[in-house]
């Protein structure tokens, strides 16, 4: 008996594959058979009309967002103008700790199309993009600090 059979779902793995019905068994945390899976499941999850994305990892979860650490840093201030040197090296330390927490980089963007929900330009689009460039240069110094 597989520890979790997850069965019926559309799965999507990664490999450029059509998606296909199948089931999923896992045991010991891992995947040990994409198929028609016969064997039952100590748990057992249907998954009929939902896809099943085995591997699949979000890491823009995982990053240390530029807009996050400007709003925390610069307040309300933080779309309206650049960062003070006293401000960037906080953000700095806030970058550290997020890395050091379990981050695995740092994010930020320019893009025109990007908004909060208030319609502002996100923070990250008004950071100079010198400041911007010595940011991201903390991500690997802060890998050894």
């Amino acid at each position: 008996m597989h520890d979790l059979v997850v069965r019926g779902g559309r799965v999507v793995d990664g490999t450029g594959a059509p998606a296909r019905v199948a089931d999923v068994a896992v045991d010991d945390g891992r995947i040990v058979e994409i198929d028609a899976v016969s064997e039952g499941g100590r748990r057992t999850i249907e998954a009929g009309g939902r896809v099943i994305a085995p591997g699949f990892v979000d890491v823009h979860t995982r990053l240390v967002g530029h807009s996050a650490i400007r709003r925390v840093v610069m307040g309300g201030e933080a779309t309206e103008r650049a960062a003070t040197a006293a401000e960037l090296e906080a953000m700095k330390e806030l970058l550290r700790a997020g890395l050091r927490a379990g981050g695995v980089g740092f994010s930020s963007t320019w893009a025109q199309s990007h908004h909060d929900a208030a319609g502002r330009p996100v923070p990250s689009r008004a950071a100079p993009a010198a400041a911007t460039r010595s940011t991201c240069s903390w991500t690997s110094s802060s890998r050894t600090s």
